[in-house]
């Protein structure tokens, strides 16, 4: 099979945690890749304005916010804000359960109260927030972020019905519109360029990727990935600090 798309995770796939650059390995696999006549779309739960420098990687398009929000050169290729009154709930819950929300537009994100466990988050994901009051209504919201490491879905999308949640680190889950996630983004981006599921790839380590690396017609998990993402995948590599990108597209004779 010769792909003709591939979708790569950044946080634990190519830019390894804590990490400042991408292994250069990882860059020449690519820049190979799409040379080859294979599409790379990034695949992040990220915002727009949080996707970090990639070196010279040749990116055709984006999908951010888990696949809420996806995009090419070419302009949106695919949007699915959260519905107001889920999130004016979420919200609520949160509140209720003691929790802080960063609330993500297209353009920026605002918490709701910051506690310890919002600032342990940050620290994590040091991009700029401000107060939710400074945002104003009005715009479209494409992901709830709430820092937890316990399993508080039920609480927290009660009296929801077209949310769910999805976790990418130990630290935060985020809230995102149901159905959607990044396969879904994934079926949409395909739609728009015309590409057959068979003809992509995927690549992954976190939870929120396990469906798309079984949507994918060959998914392909890090090697520092959870045994339930790697069981998701048709092909497990090496780590994301050993150059787990670049090692399968040279096993599996795409580059």
């Amino acid at each position: 099979m010769k792909p003709e798309i591939a979708f790569f995770d950044i946080d634990g796939t190519l830019l390894d945690f804590g990490a400042e650059q991408v292994n250069p390995l990882v860059i020449e696999a690519l820049c190979r890749l799409r040379q080859n006549g294979c599409r790379i779309f990034l695949a992040t739960g990220r915002a727009p304005y949080m996707i970090p420098s990639l070196g010279n990687i040749p990116v055709d398009g984006v999908m951010c916010f888990n696949g809420s929000l996806s995009f090419d050169e070419d302009g949106v290729i695919f949007a699915s804000p959260l519905d107001a009154a889920d999130t004016s709930a979420v919200l609520r819950n949160a509140a209720a359960l003691g929790r802080p929300v960063l609330v993500a537009t297209d353009t920026r994100r605002g918490y709701t109260f910051r506690n310890a466990e919002l600032e342990d988050y940050l620290r994590f994901s040091p991009y700029p927030c401000e107060p939710l009051d400074r945002i104003g209504t009005g715009q479209a919201v494409y992901q709830l972020t709430v820092p937890t490491r316990v399993d508080i879905a039920g609480p927290l999308l009660h009296g929801t019905s077209r949310l769910e949640v999805v976790r990418w680190c130990e630290k935060a889950v985020d809230v995102i519109p149901k159905d959607c996630g990044k396969a879904g983004a994934m079926e949409k981006i395909l739609a728009h360029h015309a590409i057959s599921r068979d003809k992509s790839l995927a690549f992954g380590d976190g939870d929120n990727d396990r469906e798309m690396l079984l949507h994918a017609g060959v998914g392909i998990a890090m090697g520092n990935a959870s045994e339930a993402v790697q069981a998701s995948a048709d092909h497990v590599t090496t780590t994301c600090a050993d150059a787990g990108v670049y090692a399968a597209l040279q096993h599996l004779g795409f580059i």
